[in-house]
C-alpha cells in the first residue's frame, strides 16, 4: 500500500487548457505550477509501494472550499500529480481499477492519499 499525508497544501483544481493556453492563461499556469510542487511533496511523504491495478483513496480538506467546486477537478488535479511524481504510469483505468474521493472545507489545508489493492 501506498500512502501520502500532505499537510498545509492547497490544491489547484484541474484547469482545461489548450496546448498555447497552458503557456499563457495565468490559471492554467497556476495549475501547473501547483501541480509540480504537489508531485514533489507527493515524492517527499510517500511511502510504501503500489501493485497495479489499484484503488485509489483521496480525501483533500481545504480552508475557504466554494460550495459549486466540481469535486472531478480536484480528483484529476490529484491523478495528474500522480502520475508526475512517477507514483503511477498513467492514470488510466489499467492502473486505478477505482476511487472514493472526499472534498470537504475545514479549518486546515490537508491531501491524503492512499493506493490499495493490487492484482485482479
Amino acid at each position: 500500500m501506498f500512502e501520502a499525508v500532505i499537510e498545509d497544501f492547497r490544491i489547484v483544481p484541474y484547469v482545461r487548457m489548450t496546448r498555447r493556453g497552458k503557456f499563457c492563461k495565468d490559471r492554467a499556469i497556476r495549475y501547473i505550477q501547483n501541480q509540480d510542487q504537489l508531485a514533489l511533496l507527493i515524492r517527499l511523504a510517500g511511502k510504501g509501494e503500489v501493485r497495479y491495478p489499484c484503488m485509489l483513496y483521496v480525501e483533500i480538506r481545504q480552508v475557504g472550499l466554494r460550495s459549486n467546486s466540481d469535486w472531478d477537478n480536484y480528483a484529476k488535479a490529484v491523478c495528474d500529480a500522480l502520475v508526475k511524481a512517477g507514483v503511477l504510469p498513467d492514470d488510466c483505468f489499467k492502473y486505478i481499477a477505482g476511487a472514493v474521493v472526499k472534498l470537504r472545507r475545514a479549518k486546515r489545508n490537508l491531501v491524503k492519499i492512499k493506493l490499495f489493492g493490487g492484482g485482479r
